[in-house]
């Protein structure tokens, strides 16, 4: 960002330079096409940069309402109002199941690792790729499809706007 400035700031020197007085140095033409790019990467890195400090704020503001809900939450749900209780339990999470005098609930995202923690696991970081990877080479190592014959006409999706090949 300072860069960026920086920039800016030598290019309207070479501008405003009592040696460009006529122009020879930098036309307003060429002031006008060198500023427009430094500009627009001048407002990119700010944007990026107030980003940064809202999600940090964010993550704090999170951090705070979390550490006070822990704090607080056993004296609201033994001294508050009927309210106040259910505003604990909504905190904690959803899917509330009481059987043979067991409460039972879906934990909320925080909570359910610091549940983890307590209990020494790890989170897993979830995500799209398979656990156990298949191997998919033969023994010479060369790729070899086990269908040759895959969807050679018509899509095995038959409903209305489904692809079909030509």
């Amino acid at each position: 960002y300072n860069d960026s400035l920086q920039k800016l700031d030598n290019l309207l020197k070479l501008k405003i330079s009592p040696l460009n007085n006529n122009g020879s140095l930098l036309t307003d033409e060429d002031y006008a096409k060198q500023k427009a790019p430094l500009v627009e990467e001048k407002n990119e890195l700010e944007e990026r940069l107030n980003d940064t400090g809202h999600r940090a704020s964010k993550w704090l503001e999170l951090a705070e309402n979390m550490f006070n809900f822990a704090c607080y939450a056993k004296y609201h749900f033994d001294h508050g109002t009927l309210q106040e209780k259910r505003e604990v339990f909504e905190g904690l999470g959803s899917n509330f199941i009481l059987k043979d005098g067991k409460l039972s609930l879906d934990l909320k995202l925080p909570f359910k690792y610091l549940e983890m923690a307590d209990k020494g696991e790890e989170a897993k970081p979830t995500g799209f790729e398979p656990e156990v990877l298949v191997d998919v080479t033969d023994k010479g190592g060369n790729f070899t499809p086990q269908k040759l014959n895959w969807l050679p006409g018509q899509d095995s999706n038959l409903r209305h706007g489904a692809y079909k090949c030509p």
